[in-house]
């Protein structure tokens, strides 16, 4: 499904690549704890990062979002800048074997940060390790440096 809406805002010009992006959840209130919430925290192993689901999803970020908390208005409004926000009624088509799909807003926006030089993900914090002179996301970062100390 999510990568539906990544070709979709890139046939738009929103992003160039999957990861440019940066996909946002945003569930109703009500449905914290419901499964929905229980399924994508489930696929993520209950990791409230979202870790897993970038590496399902082949994108840089994945947020979990519920409207009404601090910044969820935002989430792909008209003022978010390069937010390609899907339609409801394609969001109930595209809703897929999750069941409460259908009342989630999915964002797709570009990705925060700089692009890291070894996997290509987006990342806020780049940084070089010693004898690398690449600027890597923390993760690659960590590799390097277990790759170093062999």
């Amino acid at each position: 499904m999510v990568n539906r809406l990544l070709e979709i805002a890139r046939g738009e010009g929103k992003i160039g690549s999957p990861l440019e992006a940066r996909v946002t959840f945003v569930l109703p209130a009500e449905d914290r704890g419901g499964p929905l919430h229980t399924a994508l925290l489930g696929i993520d192993g209950g990791n409230s990062d979202a870790r897993f689901l970038v590496d399902v999803m082949q994108t840089s970020q994945v947020e979990l979002h519920f409207e009404g908390e601090a910044g969820a208005e935002a989430e792909g409004g008209a003022e978010d800048e390069g937010a390609f926000c899907l339609a409801e009624n394609v969001e109930v088509e595209l809703s897929g074997g999750l069941p409460g799909l259908h009342r989630a807003r999915v964002v797709i926006r570009p990705a925060l940060g700089h692009k890291c030089e070894r996997c290509w993900k987006f990342a806020t914090e780049l940084r070089s390790a010693d004898g690398y002179d690449a600027a890597c996301c923390p993760d690659c970062l960590s590799a390097v440096r277990v790759l170093a100390s062999r």
